[in-house]
């Protein structure tokens, strides 16, 4: 029946796949030729982001892993950017199940436990608006539901928004952020996982780390979408 249903929608071009405008029957939203097409990460750390000396204090790193499922290029490009700045919110679910699908690799990778909760990378309240939906939130908590791991929503907050990054260097960046957000929850003890939808530099994952840190974390995984290792 479901199959008939697909290929009612495929007829109709309904069910086409949001990156190539083409007829799909893929559940996810995206045809095969564009889901080969979006590079990935292998399943493991980003080692050289978490021993920059940039994303440490005091010598102690701020984020202790840090995890993204796909590489930089046009097509991951133009993934988050119809999800984001063209509101096609029904890309979560797809950016969902392929990052979920990813950190089950890694953590078997580096036989680490999951995390005990999931927060989402906060947003400034203009871009929020803008937007009309929370781009990090709504992935986290797909994202949540998939690994059933907690997703405790509103924990970050920007108490100071940061200048255009683009041009900048990573050590600008980095000490541009620091301070830039604020835990609002107790999670003393606790591991604790950021997710963002795109890692450059690292500064924002950074600040996010700190905070929580602050704020009790014993341990800081950062987990993004994409990982745009040429910025």
């Amino acid at each position: 029946m479901l199959t008939r249903l697909r290929h009612l929608a495929n007829a109709f071009n309904a069910n086409y796949c949001l990156l190539c405008r083409l007829t799909t029957v893929n559940e996810l939203g995206i045809c095969a030729d564009c889901s080969q097409a979006i590079p990935r990460w292998f399943p493991r750390c980003c080692l050289h982001l978490a021993s920059e000396t940039g994303a440490q204090v005091d010598g102690v790193l701020i984020c202790d892993y840090w995890f993204a499922c796909f590489r930089w290029n046009q097509f991951s490009k133009a993934l988050i950017y119809r999800y984001k700045e063209l509101g096609q919110t029904e890309l979560s679910v797809c950016l969902a199940h392929c990052l979920a699908g990813h950190l089950v690799c890694c953590y078997r990778e580096h036989r680490l436990d999951l995390p005990d909760c999931i927060v989402a990378m906060p947003v400034i309240r203009s871009r929020w608006q803008q937007r009309g939906f929370h781009h990090t939130g709504y992935i986290a908590k797909k994202v949540s539901e998939l690994l059933g791991v907690p997703y405790y929503a509103g924990v970050l907050r920007v108490i100071r928004p940061l200048p255009v990054q683009k041009g900048q260097t990573r050590a600008e960046r980095l000490q541009a952020a620091r301070g830039s957000q604020f835990c609002r929850l107790n999670v003393k003890d606790k591991v604790v996982a950021v997710l963002d939808d795109v890692i450059s530099s690292g500064a924002t994952m950074g600040a996010a780390a700190s905070a929580l840190k602050k704020a009790g974390a014993t341990a800081v995984h950062g987990w993004a979408v994409i990982y745009n290792q040429g910025d």
